[in-house]
């Protein structure tokens, strides 16, 4: 699997770099105003910033545990959403990795979804959609999914505090059918775990269990498994 998905990163553009190489990188794909405007969510400068080597580490090594993951799910037509899905990388490829189950991306940046339903078209993705929504505001569009991840999504990177982030996870829950999975994963979201566990386990939200997937660089990724308990 860990070959189809490099081979997938690199159909799409996406190619392990050194973080030495990012301006150069920026300025060869002529995007100097939007990285000096710091616009992380021009769906072009943000993937390009998916290859520098720990970022593309991590998102290999991510994947591969998802496409595992659901694997090993029992039964057909599962729902599976990315929660802040971005350009809709890894979803499109799990995507197209299981056709039997129907696949759902959402973000609150209409840009990055916009080029995320480019790609499901071009590629012709039929298990697929994508809408823009934020964590806490589903529509209809989306059912209850059997499977929720997110990965670097919960705006740790922001300043939220471990008790903020703790309540994003209770209110991504409510996305998740009773039973159901969800996969908090990133490199900088492992920080006030405790904090999390508590405000999710007072909302009738337990932890199955804790994976660290690798070590990049100064930074360890994690992913959290939680179960939502049965009503």
């Amino acid at each position: 699997m860990r070959h189809e998905i490099v081979d997938f990163l690199a159909s799409i553009g996406i190619s392990r770099f050194e973080f030495e190489q990012l301006n150069e990188k920026v300025c060869k794909a002529g995007l100097e105003r939007e990285f000096l405007e710091e616009n992380w969510f021009h769906p072009q400068l943000y993937e390009l910033t998916q290859g520098i080597s720990c970022f593309y580490d991590f998102k290999v090594n991510f994947m591969e545990y998802l496409a595992k993951f659901i694997g090993n799910m029992k039964g057909t037509k599962k729902h599976i959403v990315d929660g802040g899905c971005a350009t809709g990388i890894d979803i499109s490829f799990l995507a197209m990795q299981f056709p039997g189950h129907k696949f759902f991306g959402y973000d609150r940046e209409n840009a990055l979804i916009a080029a995320a339903e480019r790609r499901r078209k071009n590629l012709g993705i039929g298990n697929l959609e994508f809408s823009v929504e934020t964590h806490g505001r589903a529509t209809k569009k989306i059912p209850p999914a059997d499977l929720l991840y997110t990965n670097g999504a919960l705006g740790s990177d922001d300043g939220n505090t471990a008790v903020e982030v703790g309540k994003l996870v209770v209110g991504i829950c409510r996305r998740v059918r009773s039973g159901g999975s969800y996969i908090l994963a990133g490199m900088s979201e492992g920080a006030g775990f405790l904090e999390m566990q508590t405000e999710a386990n007072r909302n009738s939200i337990f932890l199955i269990r804790t994976d660290i997937i690798g070590n990049f660089g100064a930074e360890i990724a994690y992913n959290y498994l939680f179960r939502v308990r049965p009503q």
